[in-house]
């Protein structure tokens, strides 16, 4: 055994210690790379995740803003509707009575709310304020003491009604200083006479101090700051110091978060000398930015104190295995397996770069790239492909369909194995028939080149027909994907394969009419000219009337019919036309997104991208179905809303006005501007009863109160309650009781108090 050594055993011992300490450092290395990918995979998640949750917390803080902003919206609608602080705005000389009704009116919409901070009333006949503020309740324009909105009423045309000023106020009777500014938005209702000036004003001022906590407690995890900017970069709530709010205010981030047209994002950026992760969401109707400002530290931190200890401990690694190499050296003396191991690795790299190489000059030859004649036979022969430059061949064209799901369900990897997949099945199963090479093309197109030797009869027979059918149906049942497949003409390789390869493309177009898993045969197919087709003008107007007009049934016919008359042409044409449609229905469907102040964008967008990608006319169909079914929903939704609002406002003048004998269907809708047909039947139709049966409840409600709390004779009673005499009104008491006013009122005495 020793006599095979050789002479100089040192130097053999030497190669071990090497080989030995090259693995250490390629494992410590490895350990290196694998610890920094998943370094960066940490990060990219740690991001994601805050990205994800920030976005989500700024939604919620979005959504409480939104239902602030609407409040104050339809309080002041309310305030506008209400009788007694109508009597403030426009009469001349209120009474005392009317004053101090109204003033309690506008407490009472103060205190209904938590985040109201006061509600002012401006009446331009007197020059006086009306204010909740029991301090200046009745106030001249000159005392009063917000003067920043005075001034700001003499400029009227500077006020938007449905946006809020952000600003501060300074608490009326108290000392002038810092502490006492309070932070609010105010919301103003101006209406202008004709010359311009303000008649009258409605104000209300919401406390900023109410958004914040909203914002401390939706941000009770504490992972970085939330504040509010408006459209001018200005912070109107946050938690930060002034300071720090002037560092936000000033960082290139805030400037680049404005500039942004998207509604919500994320952005890396320096504030001061920090790095922050800063995420945004639009609240569109007030023009506000919502941004979260994360330290970028504050999450990798943990991360990079990991990455220094794995940088250590490969280092360890390395040093304790160049110790062993030096012992292990002595004993390892059989570095042929590793030396064979390699071998074979660059066996199989010459396989797969062979494999790759040939793949890329078949693809050059059909996308019709420039190559050498007397080369290309060479490369033929040198790749054992069945094909020289002059062999006659066919082209089997396999779209997968529906790719855009195929791409969103795998990754690219995964995508890739089931394309090799996909072209192995295919390329066996043809193979009974033709010799072939597979080809993949664009990302959703794979072929086979068939050598069909100047006999292509065969390719009209049944045997190659079931042949295409037999791959199809394997795929679907091993890959679950389905194909679309187009068999060119065919024609020499060298010369035409370029030509088959674009006419396969232009006959797929085919599939937009036939459907998804047909076999499209191109010596079948014969293409309009495009110059023939004539895009049916009148036809589209009276489809988008007829959209604009609601006649949704009729518009969707007319659009089948503008689709169906470019059955036999090219693509292109095809794509010109959905093109045009596309922008007809988009200026129609944006007319009723004003006329009807419902949100339609989302549901525009998404049907503009799916038309554009459908790769069937039924999939154009089922998208513009789609579109007028939420056209439909979201018109008759805001219809339902109105009603809504409409049938609180008469309960609510009902409730205040019942003592009026003359109130009734007739005074209420002169009261709103309506028909009394009509808004009897709105009525009835959302609430099961007629506005008159409404009244009756309301009086004979307070006329029972009144009967078991006091002890007025019932003909006041019937009086104050608004009935117009005691007839009807006992007739009334007694359908509905089954006893009379004074039965009840007996009956009422003699039971204890916790049972009336």
């Amino acid at each position: 055994m020793f006599a095979v050594l050789p002479k100089n055993p040192f130097k053999k011992r030497t190669l071990y210690y090497k080989i030995l300490f090259y693995i250490t450092v390629i494992v410590s290395v490895s350990v290196l790379i694998v610890s920094a990918l998943q370094y960066s995979y940490a990060r990219d998640n740690s991001i994601k995740q805050i990205n994800d949750y920030s976005t989500e917390s700024l939604r919620q803080v979005s959504y409480s803003a939104k239902l602030l902003t609407d409040t104050a919206r339809n309080m002041l609608s309310q305030l506008m509707l209400d009788a007694d602080v109508f009597a403030l705005i426009n009469d001349t000389t209120p009474d005392e009575k009317e004053i101090v009704t109204g003033i309690q009116k506008l407490d009472t919409f103060k205190n209904s709310l938590d985040f109201i901070q006061s509600i002012y009333v401006y009446n331009r006949n007197n020059s006086t304020f009306y204010s909740s503020l029991s301090s200046q309740s009745l106030q001249p324009e000159k005392e009063f003491f917000d003067t920043e909105l005075v001034s700001m009423l003499k400029h009227p045309d500077n006020i938007k009604k449905s946006i809020p000023i952000s600003r501060k106020i300074l608490l009326p009777n108290v000392p002038q200083d810092e502490r006492n500014y309070i932070d609010i938005f105010t919301f103003i209702y101006v209406d202008k006479g004709s010359n311009g000036e303000v008649d009258s004003a409605i104000v209300i001022n919401i406390s900023e101090l109410w958004l914040r906590e909203v914002i401390q407690v939706i941000n009770s995890e504490k992972l970085g700051e939330i504040v509010v900017v408006n459209h001018t970069g200005k912070v109107i709530s946050s938690n930060l110091t002034y300071s720090q709010v002037k560092e936000v205010e000033r960082s290139a981030g805030l400037k680049q978060i404005l500039r942004s047209g998207e509604p919500s994002g994320d952005l890396t950026a320096a504030i001061g000398e920090n790095k922050y992760l800063l995420n945004y969401v639009s609240l569109d109707n007030v023009q506000w930015k919502l941004i979260r400002i994360t330290q970028y530290q504050e999450f990798t931190k943990q991360l990079h104190q990991q990455l220094v200890k794995t940088i250590i401990f490969s280092l360890l690694i390395m040093l304790t295995g160049a110790v062993l190499s030096l012992f292990l050296g002595r004993m390892v003396y059989r570095p042929v397996d590793s030396v064979l191991s390699h071998l074979e690795n660059q066996l199989f790299q010459s396989k797969s770069d062979r494999f790759e190489l040939k793949h890329t000059l078949l693809r050059k030859l059909l996308l019709s790239e420039e190559l050498d004649e007397k080369k290309l036979e060479s490369q033929l022969q040198k790749f054992g492909t069945p094909f020289s430059i002059e062999t006659e061949v066919v082209l089997v064209l396999f779209q997968i369909d529906n790719f855009q799901e195929f791409c969103n369900k795998y990754n690219s990897g995964d995508r890739k194995l089931m394309k090799y997949a996909l072209l192995n099945i295919a390329s066996e199963i043809m193979s009974s028939l033709y010799p072939n090479e597979p080809v993949e093309l664009e990302p959703n197109q794979l072929a086979l080149i068939l050598e069909v030797d100047h006999n292509t009869e065969t390719l009209s027979t049944e045997a190659f027909k079931a042949a295409i059918a037999d791959i199809q149906q394997s795929v679907e049942n091993y890959l679950h994907l389905t194909l679309t497949t187009v068999v060119s003409n065919s024609g020499s390789l060298f010369f035409e394969a370029g030509k088959l390869y674009q006419q396969a493309i232009e006959r797929s177009y085919y599939k937009f009419d036939s459907g998804k898993t047909s076999i499209i045969f191109c010596d079948e197919m014969e293409l309009k000219s495009a110059q023939e087709y004539a895009f049916p003008q009148e036809s589209c107007k009276i489809m988008v009337d007829n959209l604009m007009l609601g006649r949704y049934e009729d518009s969707l016919q007319i659009f089948k019919e503008i689709i169906e008359s470019t059955r036999g042409f090219s693509l292109s044409t095809i794509q010109t036309v959905l093109s045009k449609l596309i922008i007809h229905i988009s200026d129609a469907v944006e007319q009723i997104n004003k006329n009807a102040g419902i949100s339609l964008s989302v549901h525009l967008n998404t049907f503009i991208t799916h038309v554009t990608s459908a790769e069937t006319i039924a999939d154009v169909y089922s998208e513009y179905e789609h579109l007028l079914e939420k056209i439909q929903t979201l018109s008759a939704d805001k219809k339902s809303g109105k009603h809504e609002e409409l049938i609180t406002t008469v309960n609510l003048l009902i409730q205040n006005g019942h003592e009026d004998v003359n109130l009734c269907l007739g005074s209420i809708a002169e009261s709103l501007g309506m028909s009394s047909l009509y808004l009897g039947r709105i009525y009835k139709k959302h609430t099961s009863k007629s506005v008159s049966d409404t009244i009756n409840e309301v009086r004979l409600k307070k006329a029972m109160d009144l009967l078991k709390e006091t002890t007025l004779p019932i003909s006041k009673i019937v009086a104050s309650s608004g009935f117009a005499n005691d007839k009807y009104f006992f007739t009334i008491f007694k359908k509905l009781n089954g006893i009379t006013p004074t039965e009840y009122r007996s009956n009422a005495r003699k039971l204890p108090d916790h049972s009336m």
